[in-house]
């Protein structure tokens, strides 16, 4: 009769801490922690769309918590990181009496990103694009962006 007990008693701890184990203790859902990645600084990439084909793309984002504002092809941007995802929004303008509208996704691994981004007016361009920071620029915000690349060519495709 002692053994069974003795074996019931031990089961029964086994299965206490499997169960407390699987449950991970995190909230995340991932097993890991919730932390925001960081994405101040300079990216530069390229992007790609059937109206542009691959162009060159540039980010500059500055960071304060989860927000973010900055210019991606010299055009201003505002967003959201959570975690390694990223959302960007276009700040919306009219040019030559077209309304323009946007945003963009990326998830974030490091120094280097990836997503799709969407410009609507008279037309809607949708890209993919791909962009690496360099590790000096990491937690900076420059003033200052070059013109043109894949987002200005975007706009002349749905201005026009």
């Amino acid at each position: 009769m002692r053994l069974k007990t003795y074996l019931l008693l031990v089961l029964v701890l086994i299965l206490a801490m499997v169960t407390g184990c699987s449950s991970g203790g995190s909230s995340s859902g991932g097993g890991g922690t919730d932390s925001t990645a960081n994405v101040s600084g300079t990216w530069k990439g390229t992007g790609n769309s059937k109206e542009t084909g691959t162009l060159p793309t540039t980010l500059i984002l500055g960071q304060s918590g989860n927000n973010l504002s900055g210019t991606w092809d010299s055009l201003a941007v505002t967003g959201t990181v959570s975690g390694n995802q990223l959302a960007l929004t276009f700040t919306p303008f009219t040019l030559n009496g077209v309304n323009i509208t946007g945003s963009g996704s990326a998830t974030v691994t490091g120094n280097s990103m990836s997503g799709t981004f969407s410009m609507t007016g008279k037309v809607t361009v949708n890209a993919t694009f791909t962009a690496t920071r360099s590790e000096s620029s990491a937690g900076k915000f420059p003033d200052h962006a070059p013109a043109g690349g894949l987002v200005a060519a975007a706009l002349g495709a749905i201005a026009n």
